[in-house]
């Protein structure tokens, strides 16, 4: 049916040939599950009629009953069969999970709010809105911000479709664009929009290290910096980016044991290990107790982070396994706090673009949602290797980029980075950085750049 509204009644009336069988499709295509049937009666009347293909009549019931399931391998299996025939909209799409997971990423609005507070107006892209969360968001600091323009930018249909009736039922001032945030600065100028003055990742730098290719190879950090210097390029003088997502903790490599309770859960774990996608998890088994339904398992503490978090998902707030197949899709926890901060300046010099990394509280550089807290509750807990429990990592951190403008002296550029960007240099490296910083006061933007590709060639 969703073909049929992208075809016109005209062509379908004057080309016959577009007609295929149900049971006989053409070579190469698809299996049909079902086909719109048409009749015209006389000159005026046209019955329309839908039916299912024999294959369809089998598959169906066992979808239905393998959705209803709590098990985790019917949900693998379901996803297998869904993607098997084409049934998902794009490769973003959970099916009817997708409703659950959309709501879940509303249900952050609070703490999604708390970056807000660092908007800059007058000009605001909000990449990957998702459901619109961060429509509402930014329409709440709008007037304390002096922001007149609010922009999405959003790949997902179904996430673009959701943000745009957030917009209309809420009566925002939003507008959702579906593309590519890559093309940012094509889309500003479709659009008339000015250079932003704030752009927002907002829980989606993952999505974009998880799902997006290159060289047909997903899980690459190349998509990351492709994404942040584009809006890098695009974001106004003294604009700002805000980003909020998950965060690899520092001490990542560090061997804890993950103390897993409840036969269920441990059936989540299980196909998690096997089914991780974005890199292979190794783990050893320390101790089972079948009686009292204990497991305990010895692994990295990033690994155990991306599983926990991922087990927080199957309960919303009953155990459901559905949103499973698509968790283990993606890798939450990219880089460590420390590790985006540095991305985003090696990315702002090689352009030639000077930044600087605007101070925020503690509190909100790095943080564990109470709501992990609650939900892992009884269900699953981390321990040193001698068995003392340890905190859970943080599940998200903040940064917040400012691009600077012209007037910004060497001087203060140099007093300003020395601390963070110099520490970690060589002599010679930090010559090679003065060099750009000097070039970035007296040579316009593509001037900038070339010099940058030069001296970083000498490097």
């Amino acid at each position: 049916m969703a073909l049929l509204k992208n075809i016109p009644l005209n062509d379908i009336l004057l080309n016959p040939q577009m007609a295929v069988s149900l049971e006989h499709p053409p070579e190469g295509q698809m299996p049909l599950l079902g086909a719109v049937t048409m009749t015209i009666n006389g000159e005026k009347a046209i019955s329309f009629d839908f039916q299912f293909s024999a294959e369809a009549e089998h598959l169906l019931p066992l979808l239905y009953q393998y959705e209803k399931s709590s098990s985790a391998k019917f949900h693998m299996t379901l996803k297998l069969l869904l993607d098997t025939y084409g049934i998902r909209e794009d490769n973003f799409d959970r099916v009817s999970n997708e409703y659950a997971y959309l709501a879940a990423m509303a249900s952050a609005k609070t703490d999604k709010q708390k970056i807000w507070q660092y908007a800059k107006g007058p000009t605001v892209v909000i990449m990957g809105p998702g459901e619109g969360t961060d429509f509402e968001n930014a329409e709440e600091v709008k007037e304390s911000k002096g922001i007149r323009r609010i922009v999405g930018i959003e790949l997902s249909e179904e996430a673009a479709t959701a943000a745009r009736k957030k917009i209309k039922d809420h009566k925002l001032s939003g507008k959702v664009i579906s593309g590519n945030g890559l093309q940012i600065k094509t889309f500003l100028n479709q659009h008339q929009i000015p250079a932003p003055s704030t752009i927002s990742f907002i829980s989606m730098l993952h999505e974009v290290f998880s799902f997006s290719e290159k060289d047909g190879r997903r899980f690459n950090l190349d998509s990351v910096k492709k994404l942040l210097a584009a809006s890098l390029d695009a974001l106004a003088p003294g604009g700002r980016l805000l980003i909020r997502d998950g965060v690899m903790p520092e001490d990542g490599e560090t061997e804890q044991i993950l103390e897993i309770n409840g036969a269920q859960n441990k059936e989540v774990f299980d196909s998690f290990v096997k089914n991780f996608e974005p890199r292979r998890i190794p783990y050893e088994m320390v101790s089972e107790d079948l009686r009292e339904g204990q497991w305990k398992v010895k692994m990295r503490r990033k690994d155990a982070m991306e599983f926990l978090f991922t087990l927080t998902w199957c309960y919303r707030p009953q155990f459901d396994t559905s949103s499973l197949p698509y968790e283990v899709r993606e890798q939450y926890g990219v880089l460590t706090r420390r590790g985006y901060v540095d991305l985003i300046k090696d990315i702002a010099r090689e352009q030639g673009i000077v930044v600087r990394e605007v101070q925020i509280p503690n509190e909100d550089r790095s943080y564990l949602q109470q709501g992990y807290i609650d939900n892992l509750k009884g269900k699953a807990r981390l321990l040193d290797l001698g068995g003392k429990e340890v905190p859970l990592p943080d599940s998200n951190m903040m940064i917040i980029i400012e691009k600077q403008g012209d007037s910004v002296s060497t001087t203060a550029t140099l007093a300003g980075t020395s601390k963070e960007a110099f520490g970690h240099m060589t002599v010679f490296s930090a010559v090679i950085a003065f060099a750009r910083l000097v070039a970035c006061q007296l040579f316009k933007p593509t001037v900038i750049r070339k010099i940058s590709r030069m001296v970083g060639a000498a490097a």
